[in-house]
């Protein structure tokens, strides 16, 4: 009789053991500083952080507790101010977030190449998302930025490649390198007035995205911001606008039209670089610096020098003015349609690459005035036969 209960409790006890371990492993529980607490329920595949105040930054995706395991959802409670750089950084299956009314700012690639990451709300009490915050979250396909929001940073959204709409408020001044670079799915962005930087690749081979409007306060576009973006047709650039970089429009194939505000002063090499399909550009008449002629040909104020022949102009004959002493390096470069071209009478300086594979030109005459002819000025210039 005694043997029988002995084993009894032994059976007893040992289940209750294992029901104990079963526990530990599906829940578990720690400390992410010294002011957010965390609950891991593996089953569920939930984590919920608490507490009260900031959670720490790690320095690489292997030191944060959440590496390499299986979360789908995450719960942030009201409490939490921050969450730490790559905080969640590779976690795959991450599918839903939640986040507190009491969050500040999360980190430095807190969330990137979380590819499975659903459309989710950002508080609008987060004023700081950092630096490939949502890299590579290729899953979502709507963003409505915080109304706190001063800087979208660095690379922030880069590879969002489902991403099709992103709500910027008032208040952004900065749209970082690369913010939303590769997001091949967006097709319309509106930049607030409050928007006065738009950083270099901002926009870069964002494919789908065809409107673009630009707030009165943009000042500065920095190079290849809108490069790739090959389904935009028209791009007016408000009066605000100071500068664009190099090859800031590269390779925009489908660009028709551009237009140049008031405020332009400086337009960088190869801002509009294979831009095929480009047919005319248009100067506000009160520009200080630069200037456009009916035929939609870009000069300078005093059309002393031609800048740029659109490569998709459909005019055949062109009769230069004889106020232009300079052709521009590449001004006509890559132009189909342009047979004929009469040269200014006053021209000294035929840059380099000036006509380089202008296929249809067949005759020009150089006026005895030019004094340089920059290097493949007629490369590859088919048709050509009069020179």
């Amino acid at each position: 009789m005694m043997k029988k209960l002995f084993l009894a409790a032994v059976v007893v006890f040992m289940t209750a053991l294992c029901v104990n371990t079963s526990a530990e492993a599906l829940n578990k529980t720690g400390y992410c500083g010294d002011c957010v607490m965390y609950e891991y329920n593996k089953s569920a595949g939930e984590v919920i952080l608490y507490g009260d105040g900031d959670m720490p930054d790690y320095t690489d995706y292997g030191e944060s507790p959440f590496a390499d395991t299986d979360i789908k959802r995450v719960i942030v409670e009201d409490g939490v101010t921050s969450i730490g750089d790559f905080a969640f950084s590779g976690c795959l299956n991450l599918t839903e977030l939640t986040l507190a009314d009491t969050l500040e700012s999360i980190g430095a690639s807190a969330f990137e190449t979380c590819e499975s990451l659903e459309n989710f709300i950002f508080p609008d009490s987060v004023t700081v998302i950092g630096v490939n915050a949502f890299a590579g979250c290729s899953s979502l396909t709507e963003v409505n930025l915080p109304s706190a929001l001063t800087e979208v940073s660095d690379y922030c959204f880069l590879y969002c490649s489902s991403l099709v709409n992103v709500n910027i408020p008032e208040g952004v001044s900065v749209i970082g390198v690369s913010a939303f670079s590769n997001c091949t799915a967006l097709k319309s962005i509106a930049l607030p007035d409050s928007v006065s930087l738009v950083g270099e690749s901002a926009f870069n081979n964002c494919k789908a995205l065809s409107c673009i409007s630009l707030g009165e306060g943009v000042s500065r576009i920095d190079g290849q911001a809108f490069g790739k973006c090959s389904s935009m047709t028209d791009v007016v650039l408000p009066d605000s606008v100071k500068s664009i970089g190099a090859k800031c429009f590269l390779n925009c194939t489908s660009l028709k039209r551009m237009t140049f505000g008031v405020g332009l002063s400086a337009i960088g090499s190869g801002a509009l670089d294979t831009c095929s399909a480009l047919e005319s550009i248009s100067v506000s008449k009160d520009n200080l610096n630069y200037s456009s002629d009916e035929k939609g040909v870009l000069y300078n104020k005093d059309k002393s020098v031609l800048i740029m022949y659109p490569r998709n102009n459909s005019i055949t004959e062109f009769d230069m003015p004889d106020s232009v002493v300079e052709i521009s390096a590449s001004a006509f470069i890559d132009n189909k349609n342009l047979v004929d071209v009469s040269l200014s009478e006053n021209l000294k300086t035929i840059g380099k690459n000036s006509f380089k594979n202008a296929e249809s030109l067949s005759d020009i005459e150089i006026p005895d005035s030019v004094e340089n002819i920059g290097a493949v000025a007629f490369g590859y210039c088919k048709s050509l036969e009069n020179a």
